[in-house]
């Protein structure tokens, strides 16, 4: 098994996996193939661009026993070339209390069907559980984990295997499971219990799950989330850290004639258009869906939701390679309350984000609300500007809305510039990317907010370098003098006189 990484963007990376003589980008989405009904071929998942798949390896024993070998494996079942991931039956386990299967079993059971990523059957979580309840499934699997190790090791370059991080909404858990699965020998991280969080758009919650178990995981292995298969979560779950993920949303959702958009879910029956050009929505009405038998409508719903998907997956892609993952994200917070709440955490993760995401970028940055005074490219600026420290006691703060090269004072003199979402930028660094390279709202629509963090923020870069007075100059417009009282106080609170002037020049 290898994993390549080429890009990273906040917590997302962009790369290939591979293993058994297969390869993938990633992220990737895998589509969930049931092992004995299959909606979607094999063949036609891999032909729309999906090279990873994941199916069940439970359901498999139970229908198909030890003969597997005989059909050519699990591939050959499913008729699926590419690669192909085996749930070892933990879902079965949430979705009906317990299965008949022991851990050893199913460890073996995967490698006779020839899987190509095996997961150790785990305990999930769920959501609703008790911390006591959630304690008993992180130890359950890591047993599990530690019983499997064995088959693991015989089968070593054969075949990569998954370890489940459990834990549900008890954030010490999830650190502890993640913490001790690291420490064994498994080639990737599967974080479980996501489903039912995205059945209740509990979006926040999973995001912070995953954010939890990214930062007790090591970073050069991939991370792989379990039933995130929704065209509003992709952005969520790569940005917090998902290299790939699996569903049977597509699948699912067809089956109760749902019909997937880029920003959500609608009911066949209530749709006057099919707000879609692939194959299938550009040859038909909802009214034809309706009207022909079911099981028709099933299969094309679910390519169509399947081509959501990919379409979806493919702009993350493109985000994540420009390095705008950002900007994708928050765009995609607004199509669904549930999911607006992901900004705070987008904040609140800003430290973490900081570290994978590269500075310097081939397009500017689009700066809208307050929360992008925190975007990681700007909290990497902030600290270099900092370092920037003026020669004298006393500093001169220019309120700017945009840095204006040409009209820089002199690198030698203590003047800086206070600029909205930038904070303090040193007139040598004004033509340095971001500083010049970005693009905000007109001054009289900037929120306050942004007036407010921006004073902050500059506020606490001056008090680091030990000035004993500072003086605000602005242009008398009333965002500027707004900006000028706030930064005047921020200062004043840190024990710094600042007196505020403006100049017409």
């Amino acid at each position: 098994m290898s994993f390549r990484i080429r890009d990273t963007d906040l917590l997302g990376r962009s790369g290939t996996f591979s293993v058994g003589g297969r390869s993938v980008d990633t992220p990737a989405f895998l589509p969930v193939i049931h092992p004995v009904r299959q909606l979607v071929p094999g063949p036609e998942l891999l032909a729309m661009g999906f090279g990873a798949a994941i199916t069940n390896s439970y359901i498999s024993l139970r229908n198909y026993g030890h003969g597997i070998s005989e059909r050519g494996g699990i591939h050959g079942v499913v008729n699926y070339d590419g690669i192909l991931m085996t749930d070892s039956g933990g879902y079965q386990v949430l979705e009906y209390g317990s299965i008949d299967a022991d851990p050893l079993t199913m460890a073996e059971y995967q490698v006779e069907m020839g899987s190509d990523i095996a997961v150790v059957l785990d305990r999930p979580t769920g959501i609703s559980a008790t911390r006591e309840r959630a304690l008993e499934t992180v130890e359950w699997t890591l047993r599990a984990a530690r019983d499997t190790l064995p088959v693991v090791e015989r089968t070593r370059g054969r075949m990569a295997w998954a370890i489940p991080i459990q834990g549900g909404l008890h954030a010490d858990l999830v650190e502890r499971s993640a913490k001790e699965s690291a420490a064994l020998p498994y080639d990737v991280y599967s974080v479980g219990s996501p489903v039912e969080l995205m059945n209740s758009y509990r979006f926040t919650d999973l995001a912070r799950l995953l954010l939890t178990a990214k930062r007790n995981l090591p970073p050069e292995r991939p991370v792989h989330l379990f039933g995130a298969g929704h065209p509003l979560t992709m952005a969520l779950a790569v940005a917090f850290g998902a290299d790939t993920f699996d569903s049977a949303s597509y699948a699912l959702f067809a089956r109760e004639l749902r019909y997937m958009t880029r920003c959500g879910v609608r009911n066949v029956g209530e749709l006057e258009e099919l707000p879609c050009s692939c194959s299938i929505c550009s040859r038909r009405t909802p009214r034809e869906l309706l009207e022909m038998p079911r099981e028709e409508a099933v299969g094309l719903i679910a390519r169509h939701n399947l081509y959501v998907l990919r379409e979806e997956l493919l702009d993350v892609r493109q985000a994540l390679h420009e390095g705008r993952l950002w900007e994708y994200l928050m765009q995609k917070t607004t199509c669904h309350p549930s999911l607006y709440g992901v900004r705070s955490l987008m904040v609140e993760a800003s430290g973490d984000f900081t570290e994978f995401t590269r500075l310097f970028k081939r397009r500017a940055l689009l700066l809208f609300g307050h929360e992008d005074v925190h975007r990681p490219e700007l909290m990497t600026a902030a600290s270099r500007a900092r370092r920037v420290s003026p020669r004298g006691k006393s500093i001169t703060l220019l309120i700017v809305h945009s840095v204006d090269v040409q009209a820089a004072p002199s690198a030698g003199d203590d003047v800086y510039f206070v600029v909205p979402f930038l904070g303090l930028v040193p007139p040598g660094l004004s033509d340095v990317y971001p500083f010049s390279q970005n693009s905000k709202p007109d001054p009289t629509s900037i929120d306050r907010r942004v007036l407010e963090e921006t004073a902050r923020a500059s506020a606490d870069a001056v008090s680091g370098w030990g000035i004993t007075s500072a003086k605000i100059v602005h242009n008398g417009s009333g965002w500027a003098a707004e900006m000028a009282g706030l930064l005047a106080s921020r200062l004043t609170e840190r024990g710094i006189p600042a007196t505020v002037e403006v100049s017409h020049v």
